[in-house]
């Protein structure tokens, strides 16, 4: 059971989530792709959005395992990144008060991730979470790999042109 503070460093971690990403005009593309590490965390994409100067994507992270994970742990270069067409990166604008993207045990977090750039359109993107990090089942830092459909992205740029 949670205590009552960790509730709320939950919910504060949550908001943090959805406060880095701004407004937009156009909708985000609706997908459901669900990833499991062996360690009990799952990543599940519910949405995907690209503009001009970045990519918003709706998650919902799960952490099934005993111990608290981090999906961004920069302390050890395992970063978390959006991948376009293989060598070009899009970095993720980390919360603010949640940096790692830490997520205690047993508790999901929910929220908007942005990566800053243009992705160049029809490129196939890979959103990876934990660059170096273990498929281990006993890893605290999983290495999460999602490809996200084609004709989602391609959606969310609107007919080959990108959206502002």
């Amino acid at each position: 059971m949670l205590t009552p503070s960790t509730r709320l460093a939950l919910a504060a971690a949550c908001l943090s989530l959805v406060a880095v990403a701004p407004a937009v005009d156009a909708a985000p593309v609706p997908v459901d792709i669900i990833e499991r590490h062996a360690n009990g965390a799952s990543v599940q994409v519910t949405s995907i959005d690209v503009s001009d100067t970045e990519v918003r994507l709706g998650v919902r992270m799960v952490n099934g395992h005993t111990r608290q994970i981090d999906l961004n742990n920069q302390a050890t270069l395992k970063r978390t990144f959006v991948s376009a067409g293989g060598d070009v990166q899009f970095g993720l604008v980390a919360p603010t008060g949640n940096q790692q993207l830490t997520i205690p045990p047993q508790s999901t977090m929910e929220g908007t991730l942005v990566f800053m750039g243009a992705i160049p359109s029809g490129a196939p993107l890979v959103l990876v979470f934990n660059e170096n990090g273990s498929s281990s089942a006993s890893s605290g830092n999983p290495l999460i790999r999602i490809e996200l459909p084609a004709d989602a992205v391609a959606a969310s740029q609107g007919d080959g042109a990108k959206k502002n």
